[in-house]
């Protein structure tokens, strides 16, 4: 179960990036890696100050996840659930939000997150 997200990424299949959603998930990229920071600098309980001010219902429920001390697989669980329950619904902007929050618990490097992020919008 180490990599629901992916898995489900993969069984859906990719398909052509509108430029709209491209500049959406960017924008989420660059939050994630954000709150990364901040977690690797003053732990992930910091990040509790900042969960409340997230527009974003399920990057909201992802961060309280992680706050709250689940682990990564457990977090990658419920929000797969989630966004199946949801008919995919912002399918690619939620796996984003998905890989990321698993990759803040699992304190993965910074660079390396944002490259892996990166690349579920394709090209290099």
């Amino acid at each position: 179960m180490e990599n629901v997200v992916l898995d489900l990424f993969q069984r859906i299949g990719v398909k052509e990036i509108e430029e709209e959603e491209r500049n959406e998930c960017d924008k989420v990229i660059e939050r994630i890696v954000g709150f990364a920071e901040i977690s690797r600098k003053d732990g992930l309980l910091a990040l509790e100050a900042k969960v409340n001010e997230q527009t974003d219902p399920f990057l909201r429920l992802g961060l309280n996840l992680a706050v709250d001390g689940c682990d990564s697989g457990l977090i990658a669980e419920i929000l797969c659930t989630h966004i199946v329950a949801d008919n995919y619904r912002d399918f690619l902007k939620r796996i984003i939000i998905s890989e990321g929050v698993r990759s803040i618990v699992c304190g993965d490097n910074l660079r390396i997150l944002k490259i892996r992020l990166k690349a579920f919008l394709g090209g290099l």
